[in-house]
């Protein structure tokens, strides 16, 4: 037998070893490079389908949002609302939502709204009640419509309006173009023109009428044809700047780089050598770009911007951040839809430095961006909360009958966000806790209280500076002992609250005894004796409800938190608490 030459079996061992290792790191990078394709298909599919979002571009007095099954909570100027989100408005309240796709819904006082934009081709707005205003943006693909009830009122590109209430399942009202009326199952039932108005009845008889100057006069539609005009008159003023007012080098530039403001560094064509067949041979590439100025003004920020050798067919994201390079999505943004339009008032005063950029949209996604711009903005103090209008003192005085206290008051200063009237059987009633009257217009010196006083019993009333959310400066105590006997403004309840544990849920439940017609509202927070309005709540609108439940996960685990519950009186007001009961996570 011949001997064996290991060192050859072992050279082959190891070119086999060295094959086998080669072809699993190909095979592995090949698969990491195919899971690398699927996540960015997928990241860019989750961008791209999803509905169109809104954000909160006004409020007045107090706006609350519900995500989900959570409670409502009150919400700011420049929040988000998206599909499955719930907005509402308290007494003398109102609010603007822009869609992504440039549409508008206003919401009236005690207005309560559902979004669903779950897909890129609807926007509908579920109106339980109140009124809603909407001006939509003209789209052959997208349908924007307002369910009331068992009917919807479609849009074909129009502003209308729509209000919802117990008599009747909607009364809709055309300013400009026409809706369809269908029923749920999409049939249409009827078509309104402008200048017409509809009452749909429950029995689904339709009355048709025509608009009206009285109409056109109510509060609420001549506060929103009052919004139409003020944004056609900008956008007048737009197109007139566009053909023959400032050109953009005749802008007050602030920014980083000076030189762009005449345009001497926006010569986007280079020129290239390339060696072919031993040939010098020169080429022009051209270079798309975005110009972008900006311009501190009075009421906050003026941007504007322009292209070359670029299209951006679904207009632009403006976007904002205090870092440079802010980015759609992640940052704060407005959504321009016409792909026309060249400049956007911002409305910031804050006092912060913000850097701001533009970029084509395509949908989802950003493309090409600006460069930065940095601006500083101006400090105003209606948007700071420590100092909100620097009120000083406020004094308040009245007199009371029977069943009502007449009061008024002198401010020295100016609130911006109104006031809050309150009222206890104890000295020295707060906000929130007690029970309060909220006005948002900041002129607002007088108000006649009456009802829900006992008889012989003593009643102390303060007025206060509002803050959003909490007071500022109190005025002194006013006190009367009242002789009539009217309890029509709270008739009282008696609750009483248990809560335990069920699952993964802290559950709720309570019972009671009284005036409930408007549903509870429960309360929790760390604190002892949490209230509505001010703490993490949830609104239970039928008085048979006695039970609810919140996920575990929604509280710190090692904390204790105090819940509470309260019959509800509407308008933002809660009658008599439970009992605060106690429970540790």
């Amino acid at each position: 037998m011949k001997n064996i030459n290991w060192n050859v079996i072992n050279f082959g061992l190891i070119l086999l070893l060295i094959g086998l290792s080669g072809f699993g790191l190909y095979f592995l990078s090949g698969k990491l490079k195919n899971q690398e394709l699927i996540t960015k298909e997928k990241t860019t599919k989750l961008l791209t389908e999803k509905g169109y979002g809104g954000q909160v571009e006004y409020i007045e007095g107090e706006v609350e949002k519900q995500t989900g099954s959570f409670g409502w909570k009150s919400i700011n100027k420049g929040d988000f609302v998206e599909d499955g989100d719930g907005i509402r408005t308290l007494n003398d309240s109102r609010a603007i939502v822009t869609f992504e796709d440039g549409s508008i819904l206003r919401l009236d006082e005690n207005t309560e709204t559902k979004i669903n934009s779950s897909s890129k081709d609807k926007i509908e707005v579920a109106l339980s009640k109140g009124t809603v205003f909407n001006r939509v943006s003209k789209s052959d693909t997208r349908k924007y419509s307002v369910k009331s009830g068992e009917f919807k009122i479609v849009a074909l590109g129009t502003e209308f309006s729509v209000e919802k209430e117990t008599n009747a399942s909607a009364k809709v009202m055309v300013l400009e173009s026409e809706v369809e009326v269908q029923n749920n199952d999409g049939k249409v039932l009827h078509k309104v023109e402008s200048g017409k108005k509809v009452e749909i009845k429950k029995d689904k008889k339709i009355e048709k009428k025509t608009i009206l100057e009285v109409d056109k006069k109510k509060d609420f539609l001549a506060w929103n044809i009052k919004k139409n005009k003020e944004r056609k008159d900008e956008e007048k003023k737009k197109e007139g700047e566009k053909k023959g007012g400032n050109t953009l080098k005749d802008l007050p530039y602030y920014g980083l780089d000076p030189d762009h403001r005449t345009g001497s560094n926006d010569d986007n064509k280079k020129t290239i050598e390339k060696d072919e067949a031993g040939k010098i041979e020169k080429k022009e590439v051209v270079t798309p770009k975005i110009s972008f100025w900006a311009q501190k003004t009075n009421d906050g920020v003026k941007l504007t911007w322009a292209l070359k050798n670029v299209e951006s067919p679904k207009g632009f994201k403006i976007v904002k951040s205090t870092g440079k390079n802010p980015v759609y999505p992640g940052d704060d943004y407005k959504y321009i839809s016409d792909s026309s339009q060249r400049s956007y008032q911002w409305d910031i005063k804050d006092g912060k430095g913000y850097y701001f950029r533009v970029c084509q949209y395509l949908g989802g996604k950003c493309g090409l961006y600006s460069r930065n711009v940095y601006i500083k903005t101006s400090a105003s103090s209606d948007e700071n909360d420590d100092n909100n209008g620097e009120v000083t003192s406020i004094v308040l005085s009245g007199q009371a009958g029977s069943d009502y206290a007449d009061l008024s008051w002198k401010v020295d200063g100016v609130s911006s966000k109104g006031f809050k009237l309150v009222r206890s059987t104890s000295k020295n009633p707060v906000y929130p806790g007690d029970d309060y009257k909220y006005f948002s217009d900041k002129n607002k010196k007088n108000y006649k209280w009456q009802g829900g006083y006992e008889k012989g019993q003593k009643y102390y009333f303060r007025v206060c500076q509002y803050l959003g959310g909490r007071c500022g400066v109190y005025s002194n105590n006013v006190s009367f002992t009242f002789s009539g006997d009217n309890n029509d403004d709270n008739e009282g309840a008696d609750l009483s609250l248990s809560v335990s544990k069920d699952g993964e849920q802290i559950k709720l439940t309570w019972s009671a005894t009284g005036d409930t017609s408007h549903g509870f509202k429960a309360v929790y927070s760390k604190d002892k004796n949490p209230v509505y309005p001010g703490n993490t709540y949830r609104y239970l609108s039928s008085p048979e409800t006695k039970v609810t439940e919140w996920p575990i996960s929604e509280f710190e685990e090692g904390q204790t938190y105090h819940f509470r519950v309260c019959a509800y009186q509407g308008g933002g007001v809660c009658g008599d608490y439970s009992n605060d009961v106690t429970y540790q996570f």
